[in-house]
């Protein structure tokens, strides 16, 4: 389902969220569940504009279910600042109305 040849960019990007966060490994695996999920429930595929975004709320979901110690949205806005936390909070609640 991606749309984009850029695989290396994806790969950089989410080895930085998820380094930034420090959350443990099976986060990561969540994550992947969530964005199969997301995709399975939805179509929507993955694309240049909407990746960065579903890989940020879909770490963040599983961050907080998964990590006993979670970050909080406005420190994912301070480690992503494309987004303020009010953005991400809306975010947050669209991706997890999606995965049901």
């Amino acid at each position: 389902f991606f749309f984009f040849n850029d695989t290396a960019t994806t790969e950089i990007y989410t080895e930085q969220i998820v380094g930034s966060v420090r959350c443990v490994q099976e986060t990561g695996i969540i994550c992947l569940v969530y964005i199969n999920r997301l995709i399975a429930f939805t179509g929507m595929p993955l694309h240049p504009t909407n990746w960065r975004p579903l890989i940020l709320c879909s770490l963040l979901v599983a961050q907080k279910v998964w990590d006993d110690k979670y970050l909080s949205n406005a420190d994912f806005a301070f480690i992503y600042p494309f987004f303020i936390t009010e953005e991400i909070n809306r975010l947050e609640q669209k991706f997890l109305e999606l995965i049901q």
